[in-house]
């Protein structure tokens, strides 16, 4: 039997305060990672990802009401929020509410990632009881609830409040306002409340996430140079793509991803809005930081979004930890492109020409093509923009756009004439079934019918499918994801350096390259408008685009052939007439091939 001194010492023991510590020590001493949930399942470790220590001890700090993470991916921002969850309940308990973009999301988190946290970490595990939307515990209760319920967010009152990817919820939810606000006017009632938001960003014009931490501290997490010792936040103007080295923006050097992160343990946040508090704390760190992503990684994804705009937002956003503004909602000065981009050529085709490709678009009173030669870095040039006037109705316009695709381009030597390898021509409009007889005997010499898709996330090739015509021969037909493609036009025109990707154009009027065709290829804007509180990203058509439809299409023929660059960039002038010309080489190292057809 147990004696009167004993039971009154472990009763005493158990109502005894818990000692102060804080939110970094609470997990260093009780945090287990889940197997279910972390590829380095074990104890906690603080040295492992030094950045999240100041993260998550500003939750302690008496003056601090809110915290605001914007950052990259894999920073492990919900592993900061579990600690945090985790402090509470073992340290300082009240009610905790927890909201993420939806309630499909809710019920993830809770059944793969808090039920696992529970249960490893044995402080809690005694504590916690409840199902998978709703927990409580001694002082308090968790509950998790979707952003985009208006009954929930206006609920019970909370004295901790987490809010986790802000910038996935909707901007109106029920219309009754922001999702944000609604959830935060649920703390009021505690004069002692914490209010931690946490995402990755998404668009400028609307991100939350952005506009939170513009209102805070603005604290970037900033490292020693490995030689120099000078504090750098890593920016992409400082980094390497090719090399993977980042260079100090004090003294120049550049460094490779192991020396940076061997000094990751003596980096400090850095404020950067001077604020008379510490109300609101701000905290940015981007990938680079990050020991769960590799630098060689973010050089991948950066060269794959150079040649698919779309991707670029994704990696704004997912590496730099930055919100995302698209380079076009004020469109392009097609008086300044005229002005720069138009050089006099030594021939029809310059030297740097490797192969060539046509756009062609079909109107009521005309066809308008566009013939794009492509150099080894896939700079773009213009070869013959031509508008064939006449009904598409009549075999005339049909004539004359044969013998421009049938038409020898040749260089300054005369000798090495090249021919169009891929022409794709719109089937849309009033004249598609004109437009099928056209393609039908003409595949063989890939010439191919296209339809776009407007839809955003699209591949440049969508699909490819056979037609079904209840008259007339069926034929390929390709469909194009032309947001895409307008992106990388776009792209293409904005660069104001040389090099790969840029667009040059013929200072020769008979070409067909004036101010008609430099209004008409800059023709629309991209915009984003919310509705509903959804955002939506669209172009939008301010004046006439038949140019900048050829130059997509002319572009997605390319994407379509497939070409090897590298290996054309090495053949003769003779080499690359014969293979334009069909004249097939055994070479393996020379392709340019479209999905089945080799030229």
């Amino acid at each position: 039997m147990i004696n009167t001194y004993e039971l009154v010492k472990n009763l005493l023991k158990e109502l005894k305060p818990p000692k102060k510590m804080l939110v970094s020590e609470w997990a260093e001493r009780y945090r287990v990672l889940s197997v279910e949930a972390s590829p380095e399942p074990g104890m906690w470790s603080n040295d492992r990802a030094p950045y999240q220590v100041e993260m998550m001890d500003a939750f302690n700090k008496a003056e601090t009401e809110e915290i605001t993470f914007m950052t990259g991916a894999q920073i492990a921002k919900t592993e900061i929020i579990l600690n945090m969850i985790g402090y509470i309940i073992s340290n300082d308990p009240g009610p905790i509410m927890v909201v993420h973009p939806s309630k499909g999301m809710v019920k993830s988190f809770s059944g793969k990632r808090v039920n696992p946290f529970i249960r490893d970490c044995k402080i809690l595990a005694k504590k916690v009881k409840g199902d998978i939307l709703n927990k409580y515990f001694p002082g308090g209760f968790l509950m998790m609830i979707g952003a985009n319920s208006t009954n929930e967010l206006a609920g019970t009152p909370v004295r901790y409040l987490f809010m986790d990817e802000v910038d996935r919820y909707k901007s109106n939810v029920g219309n009754e306002g922001d999702p944000v606000e609604l959830a935060e006017k649920r703390t009021s009632n505690f004069q002692n409340r914490k209010k931690v938001r946490v995402s990755t960003p998404v668009l400028k014009k609307t991100s939350k996430i952005y506009s939170l931490y513009k209102n805070s501290t603005q604290e970037t997490w900033q490292v020693p140079c490995p030689k120099c010792g000078g504090l750098n936040k890593f920016k992409i103007e400082n980094y390497d793509f090719e090399s993977c080295e980042m260079a100090c923006e004090h003294c120049g050097t550049y460094s490779n991803e192991n020396s940076w992160k061997a000094n990751e343990k003596k980096g400090k946040f850095i404020q950067e809005n001077e604020c008379e508090t510490k109300l609101h704390r701000g905290f940015y760190v981007t990938s680079f930081s990050s020991p769960w992503v590799k630098w060689s990684e973010i050089s991948l994804k950066y060269k794959e979004a150079l040649e698919n705009p779309e991707k670029m937002q994704v990696f704004h956003n997912t590496y730099l930890g930055l919100p995302y503004e698209h380079e076009f909602e004020d469109g392009l000065d097609w008086e300044k492109l005229y002005k720069n981009r138009r050089i006099k050529y030594n021939a029809e085709v310059p030297d740097e020409v490797l192969f060539l490709t046509c756009g062609v678009d079909v109107q009521d009173d005309r066809l308008e093509a566009n013939v794009v030669g492509w150099g080894p870095r896939r700079q773009r040039y213009g070869i013959q923009y031509k508008i064939i006037l006449g009904d598409p109705g009549s075999q005339k316009v049909w004539d004359e756009l044969d013998s421009l695709l049938n038409k020898n381009f040749y260089y300054k030597d005369k000798a090495n004439p090249l021919k169009i390898i891929c022409t794709f021509i719109d089937t849309g409009g009033h004249h598609t079934e004109e437009t099928y007889d056209y393609v039908y005997s003409r595949e063989r010499k890939n010439i191919f019918g296209i339809k776009g898709i407007g839809t955003s996330g699209s591949q440049v090739i969508n699909t490819v499918r056979r037609t079904k015509r209840s008259k007339g021969k069926n034929i390929s037909l390709i469909s194009l994801g032309v947001n895409a493609l307008k992106d990388m036009t776009y792209s293409a025109l904005k660069r104001d350096e040389e090099g790969p990707l840029y667009c040059y154009y013929p200072d020769d009027p008979v070409r067909g390259y004036g101010e008609r065709f430099f209004k008409s290829v800059t023709g629309e804007v991209k915009t984003t408008t919310v509705k509903s509180g959804i955002e939506k990203v669209e172009w939008v058509k301010i004046r006439e685009n038949e140019a900048l439809d050829t130059t997509n299409y002319s572009t997605a023929a390319m994407i379509y052939m497939n070409p090897d660059f590298e290996s054309l960039a090495k053949m003769t002038k003779e080499e690359l007439s014969k293979l334009s010309l069909g004249e097939k080489k055994e070479k393996k190292e020379t392709r340019i091939e479209s999905k089945g057809v080799q030229v």
